[in-house]
């Protein structure tokens, strides 16, 4: 390319560039700006969402299958949609009706809570004990025993969570050991992203709502399948990643020896003399991948070309 050739294909860039800044903007043809809530939480594709729902769906199911065995009586729930919230939302959210909870713990360690409206709690644990009416609503306090009968209906609840939880390729999930009354008791340790989710019962439970809220953290494994749930071992890692290397190309070259010569030598050698290397003849020479050493290997030929013989690997 001449440089008369290049001025003029640099002048016609500008040019360009020029006439599209200048260029009339066309106002019905701009997408409408919608205002982002950055209150929420948006750690999950579309799709990562669904798989959540899903697991939500199954836990409803298994709910109403333990918790209907345990009470005795048919327990319909119905899951509703997911919601995320950062932690310090959790308390304004779940403050609204007098709450019994317990914190799901996984791996040992507290990672969100499960919530039960305290009326339902206490008409629960009364039909338990035997009592045709339930006094005293939500706010009155529980006897030890009734404690002791709502901590085994919240290990129901949280067993049929981490059982749908497993069977999705998620984790697993026990229940704490303390009863409370709100949310606010989430350890200062998790302020993280959390994932609720919130079933709903009918019939004769007055249409209340059992939730769950869980730290994403621990769902992750659900969003990422059943591999996603163990810790994997190198050895894992090399089969997934191989098969993905298997068409790329890199650069092999063999390194016959080295030979240090001043500078007096270099400038007379002429076609025919001969260069002496620091390597024996018949001993390996190093074969070099992307410029590392990579095996060794005996000079040969093949098919009229030079070649070599794999003798070994190299460490590292």
């Amino acid at each position: 390319m001449t440089s008369a050739n290049a001025q003029d294909d640099l002048s016609i860039v500008q040019r360009l560039i020029a006439a599209a800044r200048n260029a009339p903007r066309d106002a019905g043809e701009q997408e409408p700006a919608e205002d982002y809530d950055w209150s929420v939480p948006c750690r999950y594709t579309v799709g990562e969402t669904e798989t959540i729902q899903t697991c939500a769906s199954a836990t409803a199911s298994e709910i109403s299958k333990t918790l209907g065995s345990y009470l005795g009586r048919e327990i319909a729930t119905q899951p509703l949609p997911i919601a995320m919230f950062y932690a310090r939302k959790l308390p304004e959210i779940d403050h609204e009706t007098p709450l019994r909870l317990t914190h799901l713990l996984c791996g040992g360690n507290v990672c969100g809570y499960v919530a039960i409206p305290a009326a339902l709690a206490i008409g629960w644990v009364s039909q338990l004990l035997g009592a045709v009416k339930v006094t005293g609503g939500g706010e009155r306090e529980l006897s030890s025993l009734e404690e002791d009968l709502l901590m085994d209906i919240m290990g129901e609840l949280v067993r049929a969570l981490s059982s749908a939880s497993k069977a999705s390729g998620g984790s697993s999930f026990s229940r704490g050991d303390e009863l409370m009354t709100g949310p606010e008791t989430l350890p200062e340790s998790h302020p993280g992203e959390y994932c609720r989710f919130s079933l709903q019962l009918s019939g004769d439970d007055s249409d209340a709502v059992i939730s769950f809220a869980i730290l994403c953290d621990v769902l992750d494994p659900l969003v990422g399948g059943p591999d996603a749930a163990r810790e994997e071992t190198p050895e894992i890692r090399h089969k997934k990643i191989l098969p993905h290397l298997g068409h790329v190309c890199v650069q092999a070259e063999a390194h016959l020896g080295t030979a240090f010569v001043t500078m007096r030598d270099l400038v007379a050698l002429e076609p025919g003399d001969v260069l002496v290397l620091d390597r024996r003849a018949g001993e390996p020479v190093n074969l070099l991948v992307d410029g590392k050493e990579a095996f060794l290997g005996i000079p040969a030929t093949s098919q009229d070309k030079y070649a070599l013989q794999i003798h070994s690997i190299c460490d590292g």
